[in-house]
């Protein structure tokens, strides 16, 4: 099957997780994804199924950060918090194209 994120072709979910964590990896926590990561990174989550309750009012930009159990993640930054966002479960929530 093929996906496709951002204009970009996948033939497997598994690529698109090893790109998302390419990203994750590239930058030096807390530093804002710009430019085509973040084009891929936006695309990837509206896939996710809690994208409308995570993105409600907006958001900065998103950033990689910490959690609380010491893995790197992917934030979403909001005017007074960030709010965490998972790339595996909106890669779970990618649909093939039709």
């Amino acid at each position: 099957m093929k996906y496709t994120v951002a204009g970009k072709s996948f033939l497997t979910k598994e690529l698109i997780k090893k790109e998302a964590q390419r990203i994750l990896n590239k930058d030096t926590i807390g530093n804002a994804v710009k430019g085509e990561d973040y084009d891929f990174l936006l695309s990837l989550f509206k896939n996710h199924s809690e994208w409308e309750e995570k993105s409600r009012g907006g958001f900065e930009g998103i950033f990689t950060g910490k959690a609380s159990h010491g893995t790197t993640c992917f934030y979403l930054k909001k005017e007074n918090d960030l709010e965490d966002i998972s790339f595996i479960h909106a890669i779970k929530c990618l649909k093939p194209n039709r």
